[in-house]
């Protein structure tokens, strides 16, 4: 009886191993390096993560997909109402997660982001360099997120104000245009101190 062979053990799995007439046995670390390419800016795996990467960016702000925010503003009602209160949801998660642990993560980023710059732009290593020019463009994004929450926390804008705030912190090189045939607001409610009870307060009120 034969003995049990593992399969990397056989001919034509080695390196180099030949099996049967001549045949060249398959060199898988050949294999994968080649698929994982550490050459990242020759690499199509990289641009494609840029792109999938800025895209995504683009889409969510703040958390809220753009066509939820754009089709909010054309109908108002219902839509702005939903908009508002996920809007509310998630910054508030970014500034809970910012006040508690905020200092952590600053540090962590910035011990991450000066490895990555050292290895990738002081010793040369391209696969850091790429990493790096991924990783420090979406902290600067993750920045103004946080800074653009807070601004809309202090505010508490209505719907329109809300769109317009969405709108600058996507795109800051260019201001919205108010629609004429845009719908109304509602009225605003009065909150228990006396003031006005807008934006995402009004939302909650509403979905309660």
């Amino acid at each position: 009886m034969g003995g049990f062979c593992l399969p990397w053990n056989e001919p034509l799995l080695k390196p180099g191993g030949v099996a049967g007439g001549g045949l060249r046995g398959v060199d898988w670390y050949q294999t994968v390096f080649d698929v994982i390419d550490l050459r990242s800016f020759s690499n199509l795996w990289y641009w494609i993560a840029l792109a999938v990467l800025w895209s995504s960016a683009s889409h969510w702000v703040l958390g809220v997909p753009w066509d939820m925010i754009t089709r909010a503003r054309r109908h108002g009602g219902q839509a702005e109402a939903d908009m508002l209160l996920i809007v509310g949801v998630n910054i508030r998660r970014m500034l809970y997660i910012a006040r508690n642990a905020g200092l952590w993560l600053v540090g962590f980023a910035a011990f991450a982001l000066t490895a990555l710059g050292l290895a990738g732009f002081w010793y040369g290593l391209e696969f850091a360099q790429a990493v790096f020019l991924l990783a420090a463009p979406m902290t600067v994004v993750g920045l103004v997120s946080l800074r653009t929450a807070a601004r809309i926390e202090a505010e508490d804008p209505d719907g329109e104000a809300m769109w317009r705030r969405l709108f600058v912190h996507r795109d800051p090189g260019h201001l919205p245009h108010r629609d004429v045939g845009h719908v109304a607001q509602p009225e605003r409610r009065r909150s228990l101190t006396g003031g006005p009870r807008r934006g995402l307060a009004a939302a909650v009120s509403a979905r309660s």
